[in-house]
């Protein structure tokens, strides 16, 4: 069943319809405005459809703001193209989010982070983003199907992640939203490749903020401390996240969980979950990604990699397992690349 979204009467933007307060603003949204699937409002056909050196070839997937399709660039290149949707185009916060999303992506150049080729305007004058296509599924998709990733090909993933982070937060780039969705795992002809994607929330240091500071913005389940409670944030959120996803993988449980969205913040901030079963070494790492005070965290994903290449030396010579596609959904790579489709 397609998820179903309400249009927030605050920020404009949507979110899933099971959600009480807005998660950028934390206003109450319990007053509901009428609800509409995605899939609905693409009304945008854009296949067969020639413009800015590109020409459009499928629909790939819509998602709350946007759609995805394959492409092709003159030049016989294969590319993802990210389109807002129409009903979407005018509001300024959400053209602001796409804008930053290719701007931030496009100062990261690195095997583990989605490559952004260029922003473009369709010839109805909607934006997009032109990025590299990715064939493979998302380690969302992979969790939900197998439940469970080997020891060893999770401290992969882990160092992949983290390598691809460390780039970006050596431009200045905080990712702010790590989480399985929001890692991709692509088949490329060197093997598998985790990639991290989705900059949308992202936060470039120095620039000026498109929130205000008390905001909440990313997903309750990996938020730090500070980020949860709307206090200043640095690139060592992203560390935290991805202690988060550690942990997830190896217990197949989320180290913080509630019913409600202010209980997961309550136990984020107060409460300490059991360490995983495993190696001490590893636990160590886990349970130090996950300390509540960022100066106990490790100081940036390249400390944490090399904490990792300590306790499993070999991780260079190993590889991730090839992704899935499944041709029923008729979705590759959509899962994500989708504009928004976070609560």
């Amino acid at each position: 069943m397609s998820a179903r979204f309400i249009e927030c009467p605050h920020c404009g933007l949507p979110h899933v319809d099971t959600i009480l307060a807005c998660p950028f603003t934390g206003q109450d949204i319990s007053s509901r405005i009428p609800t509409y699937r995605p899939a609905d409002d693409v009304a945008i056909n854009l296949i067969g459809r020639s413009f800015g050196g590109y020409t459009i070839q499928q629909l790939i997937g819509a998602g709350a703001m946007g759609a995805v399709y394959g492409a092709v660039a003159d030049n016989g290149v294969q590319v993802a193209m990210k389109v807002m949707l129409p009903r979407f185009a005018a509001n300024v916060a959400a053209c602001a989010r796409l804008v930053r999303e290719a701007a931030a992506t496009s100062r990261v150049e690195h095997e583990h982070v989605v490559r952004v080729f260029e922003t473009i305007k369709t010839p109805d004058g909607l934006p997009c983003i032109v990025m590299e296509r990715l064939h493979g599924e998302s380690l969302a998709a992979m969790l939900a199907r197998d439940n469970y990733l080997a020891l060893g090909h999770t401290l992969v993933l882990i160092d992949q992640v983290l390598a691809g982070l460390s780039a970006a937060h050596d431009v200045g780039v905080i990712h702010r939203d790590v989480k399985p969705e929001n890692i991709f795992l692509a088949n490329t002809e060197r093997g598998t490749r985790a990639k991290v994607v989705d900059f949308g929330i992202s936060r470039q240091v120095g620039e000026t903020p498109l929130t205000e500071q008390g905001d909440v913005l990313g997903t309750p389940e990996y938020l730090a401390p500070e980020q949860a409670t709307g206090g200043p944030v640095d690139h060592r959120v992203d560390i935290w996240a991805v202690g988060v996803l550690f942990y997830e993988l190896l217990t197949g449980e989320l180290p913080f969980s509630a019913d409600t969205i202010a209980g997961v913040v309550h136990n984020i901030v107060q409460a300490n979950p059991p360490p995983p079963e495993g190696p001490l070494p590893i636990v160590a790492v886990v349970m130090r990604a996950l300390e509540k005070n960022p100066n106990g965290r490790f100081q940036s994903a390249s400390e944490m990699r090399r904490a990792l290449l300590q306790v499993g030396p070999d991780l260079k010579r190993m590889s991730l397992p090839k992704a899935r596609i499944d041709a029923s959904r008729q979705t590759e790579e959509h899962k994500l690349l989708l504009i928004d489709t976070r609560s």
